[in-house]
């Protein structure tokens, strides 16, 4: 506090303030330094939106995949299940010929 000094506006006729000296102990960061800071601030504020935005991307495009794979699913399940009911049928009608062939021949 020997640097300072106080004025008083009674006094000395002026507006009051407040003086002090100040003294430099070490160099602080240039600002071409502080800048490169903020830019990297801005840049991971960037990267961490866009990695967010591409998880949001990836899990959409998952969801999307399981529907489209259900569907294809239910497709083949689908036709595996007309295949077995006409093969079925080929052999009821393939037997009924059959009977009918030895029903004939007697």
């Amino acid at each position: 506090m020997n640097l300072t000094k106080r004025i008083y506006p009674h006094l000395h006729n002026l507006d009051g303030f407040f003086v002090a000296k100040l003294q430099k102990y070490a160099d602080g960061p240039k600002k071409s330094e502080e800048k490169k800071e903020v830019k990297s601030k801005k840049e991971k504020k960037k990267e961490k939106k866009n990695k967010e935005i591409n998880e949001k991307k990836q899990v959409k495009d998952e969801v999307k995949n399981k529907k489209i794979k259900s569907k294809k699913n239910k497709k083949d399940r689908k036709e595996n299940k007309d295949k077995k009911e006409s093969k079925r049928k080929e052999s009821k009608s393939s037997k009924k010929s059959k009977e009918v062939e030895v029903n004939e021949s007697n």
